[in-house]
């Protein structure tokens, strides 16, 4: 009578079977682990498939190393949010105190305006815009007279 193997041991040597009998498992034949081998490990925990060198393991270690780098990433998102609103706070505080200013140089304009129009309204007004350049033009001569050094002689000559 003929001796059926399973299909999954066609091709196999009979050192590999007797391997597998005495250990569980064999290298040779391209690798066999027998199905109480794999039960026995099992129950040994799974700690052996997560190592290093197991895929498993590099799956973990890569999903290790994915999160360090999306926590890095989320870092320097972060840093870069708080340096935006920082630049936020100091263009609003600049632009506050630029208006500030006008809003003073304004209220300094409209106080000149207001006295200006009180003297418009003056009906000598015209008379003392042309004593006033009179006054300015007289200025200016004088003041050529300084820079030559010719004021004091005059000054000298009135006394």
């Amino acid at each position: 009578m003929a001796i059926i193997f399973p299909e999954s041991c066609r091709g196999v040597t009979s050192g590999a079977l007797r391997e597998i009998r005495r250990h569980g498992a064999t290298t040779s034949c391209g690798g066999l682990f027998s199905t109480k081998f794999v039960v026995e490990e099992l129950n040994k925990g799974t700690h052996l498939y997560f190592e290093r060198t197991e895929p498993a393991g590099v799956y973990m270690t890569d999903i290790a190393e994915a999160k360090v780098k999306i926590d890095e990433g989320t870092a320097a998102i972060q840093k870069s949010s708080h340096a935006l609103v920082e630049s936020a706070r100091d263009a609003n505080k600049q632009m506050s105190e630029v208006t500030g200013k006008f809003r003073d140089g304004t209220e300094k304009l409209s106080v000149a305006i207001d006295k200006l129009m009180k003297v418009a309204e003056r009906g000598d007004f015209a008379e003392t815009v042309k004593l006033t350049v009179t006054l300015v033009d007289s200025l200016e001569r004088l003041a050529v007279l300084e820079e030559k050094g010719l004021l004091d002689k005059v000054m000298k000559a009135m006394h």
